[in-house]
């Protein structure tokens, strides 16, 4: 009995700090959330009237600032390493690892709220988020249809699409609304007349609307995403 106790202590205390760390508030948790445009690891590649586009890239084992959203937010995950998220007043939330590619969407408009994000490895986590700026007003006209193209997400303010084309493959269509094309792999020739070139993973261009654009897959064939922004 006596040799057991070491070992009892020890998963104790290795269970105590595993409390105090899911407890412990990470630095800047206490000050004024800024608004994510200002936070470093969320920079603004473009924005208009109408949309913002993020480059977000958080290194391996770091952490934002406290950052504000106040916008209707759709990102596409390009570099998955595992995350979690501090809000106030819930804390830390679970670790969780999103797919490559995978569409998310969050209605923050009205209801701006705050976090503080922590990667949790030796992995990047990396998105292209587009932020739509309207209030109100949001379009409503219905999906466009096409081979090798399927809705995988649809809130107000966006709609995603994913397209996974063969080798040379090309497609033609038209938005009523401003689309973000961002590539997840492969490799795409995207857009209207003087169509930009795609050939790094997170790369994307910005179609208008109402124009027809072509979007080419490479010699390898192409997985891409196109958010409307409605």
């Amino acid at each position: 009995m006596m040799s057991c106790k070491p070992f009892l202590v020890c998963g104790i205390l290795a269970l105590g700090f595993q409390c105090l760390d899911a407890a412990q508030a990470p630095a800047g948790s206490t000050e004024a959330a800024i608004p994510v445009d200002r936070e470093p690891r969320h920079r603004v590649a473009v924005a208009d009237e109408r949309l913002r586009v993020l480059e977000v890239r958080i290194p391996a084992h770091d952490t934002t600032l406290n950052h504000r959203h106040d916008h209707d937010l759709a990102t596409v995950n390009i570099e998955n390493g595992p995350t979690r998220t501090w809000s106030t007043p819930d804390g830390w939330g679970g670790v969780r690892t999103r797919e490559v590619g995978g569409v998310n969407v969050t209605e923050y408009t009205g209801q701006a709220s705050a976090h503080i994000v922590q990667t949790m490895s030796d992995k990047a986590y990396r998105l292209t988020g587009v932020e739509n700026l309207k209030n109100s007003g949001w379009t409503t006209h219905g999906p466009i249809e096409g081979q090798y193209l399927a809705v995988v997400a649809e809130t107000r303010a966006f709609r995603a699409y994913e397209m996974r084309l063969p080798p040379a493959v090309t497609m033609a269509h038209t938005h009523a609304v401003p689309v973000v094309v961002t590539l997840v792999d492969g490799s795409v020739t995207a857009g209207p007349a003087g169509a930009a070139a795609l050939t790094e993973s997170g790369q994307w261009t910005i179609a208008p609307p109402e124009v027809q654009h072509r979007v080419q897959a490479g010699p390898a064939g192409a997985r891409i995403v196109e958010i409307e922004v409605r």
